[in-house]
């Protein structure tokens, strides 16, 4: 980096095009807008990174957090922020629409309520259970509710 008047080193923060992009989508289009939020991609390309970031720059005053983490065969993690408590769970992954339906009906109903299911695979039944489960509690009320897989 440039070294500045005093000859010290600048400190330069590096940050993918993706990174941005995706943060401002999660932003404008998913919290702002209420659009139902898709991020794909291949594996390792900071996709949850970013998302987990961006969760927390949200004002956890006004909003509340479910991270479903759906896996290929037999893990489905469950974790919650709100109001200033972390919940944690991990059940079977035929587990996750029983898990996620009993999650969601369990909300505050006096937040905004940010739910990310991360790891979602088309082919597999029990992710689209999970999926249907969300997506009918975010048409319940998109005010307030928002979704990304």
């Amino acid at each position: 980096g440039d070294a500045d008047d005093g000859g010290r080193r600048e400190l330069v923060l590096y940050r993918r095009e993706a990174f941005d992009r995706q943060w401002r989508f999660l932003q404008e289009e998913v919290i702002n807008e209420g659009v139902l939020g898709w991020i794909q991609g291949p594996p390792g390309t900071g996709k949850t990174t970013t998302t987990q970031a961006f969760c927390l720059s949200l004002d956890m005053r006004e909003w509340e957090l479910t991270f479903l983490r759906v896996g290929r065969e037999i893990d489905f993690t469950c974790i919650q922020v709100m109001d200033k408590k972390r919940r944690w769970c991990e059940f079977k992954d035929d587990a996750g629409a029983r898990v996620t339906e009993m999650v969601l009906a369990e909300l505050s109903e006096s937040k905004k309520h940010l739910v990310i299911v991360d790891g979602y695979l088309e082919y597999e039944d029990n992710h689209k259970r999970v999926y249907r489960e969300c997506r009918a509690w975010r048409k319940a009320d998109r005010q307030r509710r928002r979704l990304v897989i």
